[in-house]
């Protein structure tokens, strides 16, 4: 198997095969200050070890610079490890590789003080980050608002997304999250659609994925023919001629299932003809399409904007979260609405991300 080079809690490089790695991410979580938090701090002894591997030099200072981040407000500490990261930024002026030479004349000028704020940090941290790194994922980020508690029973609409062979695990991550905020009661996973055990769709749910109920079927077209038995109406989310934009179609608030296409080829011919109607979204700039989780979170909070609309006009009662946010509407489900509208349906083949 083979070997990769990794830094260890800021002690160094060590030689870790790549599923002693995976180990090692499972049981810290792979965060940037994962050992310091078990007692390692960094050392300028420790820099010096990496110092001379360009790639092991980069990552280090990286590290420490988000460690500095997710410590902001314990001040000794930040001062202390930011008088250390100046000083490791230094010596990248001797370096060897012309990158890290670069690096080491960009920071110094511009770190003069150790009582900046934690913005003009950012300021200087992401312009390396995103030219010497791949950029923090979502799950990397800090979030300093908690979730709710894990015992609260949240709102749910009567909505499901069904997700048509998508391609992207990150795509099928971003929409657990956006169905959890939303309150969709149940994502369609089909296909080759990824589903929750993959590693990366649960790294991008950031959890969302244990709050979020979810099935699998081989066949998107079984699944729709389940929600329709169920009393689903069936909207299919896509760039077709004569389809209408989202919010001049009504949504009926007995329950709607949202058709999402594969990336690039969006919703087959043989799914849209099981839809009860087609909805797109406009899209002004050149491109006629966009993100599939981006479309999915916009038609959702359309239709749920709807459904709450309504309820309001017609004076229906809305009960209300149990959760601690306790204005989250859940809305009563009225019958009434006609299903489906007449629609030339033509298969749209254009750039990745359609709607």
């Amino acid at each position: 198997m083979k070997n990769c080079l990794k830094m260890d809690a800021f002690d160094g490089v060590v030689d870790e095969s790549s599923a002693a790695r995976r180990q090692r991410q499972r049981t810290q979580g792979g965060s940037a200050d994962a050992s310091a938090a078990a007692g390692d701090e960094p050392s300028y002894a420790a820099y010096r070890v990496v110092f001379k591997n360009r790639d092991a030099c980069i990552h280090w200072l990286l590290r420490m610079a988000q460690l500095i981040e997710a410590e902001w407000a314990d001040e000794p500490a930040r001062k202390r490890r930011l008088e250390l990261f100046r000083r490791c930024v230094e010596d990248c002026q001797e370096h060897a590789h012309a990158d890290c030479r670069e690096l080491g004349t960009l920071l110094p000028s511009k770190l003069q003080s150790l009582e900046c704020t934690e913005r003009h940090f950012l300021n200087l941290l992401l312009p390396i980050e995103r030219k010497w790194s791949r950029g923090l994922r979502d799950h990397e980020f800090i979030v300093t608002t908690a979730d709710r508690p894990s015992a609260t029973t949240p709102s749910t609409l009567p909505l499901h997304f069904v997700l048509d062979h998508l391609r992207s695990a990150f795509n099928v991550g971003a929409l657990f999250r956006t169905a959890d905020c939303l309150g969709v009661s149940c994502l369609w996973l089909c296909g080759y659609t990824a589903t929750p055990e993959d590693a990366q769709v649960q790294r991008t749910t950031m959890g969302a994925h244990a709050h979020v109920a979810w099935q699998w079927r081989q066949s998107t077209e079984a699944a729709l023919d389940e929600l329709r038995a169920q009393g689903f109406c069936i909207v299919g989310l896509e760039t077709v001629a004569n389809a209408p934009l989202a919010s001049d179609f009504t949504f009926p608030r007995t329950g709607v299932a949202i058709v999402l296409g594969n990336e690039r080829h969006g919703l087959e011919p043989g799914v849209l003809a099981r839809c009860d109607a087609v909805v797109q979204l406009p899209c002004r700039g050149v491109k006629n399409s966009m993100n599939v989780a981006v479309s999915a979170g916009m038609c959702g909070y359309e239709v749920a904007r709807q459904w709450s609309a309504a309820a309001a006009a017609a004076g229906v009662e809305v009960g209300t979260s149990t959760s601690a946010s306790s204005d989250v509407p859940v809305l009563s489900v009225i019958a009434g609405e006609a299903r489906g509208v007449g629609l030339e349906l033509v298969a749209n083949t254009t750039d990745a991300g359609k709607t």
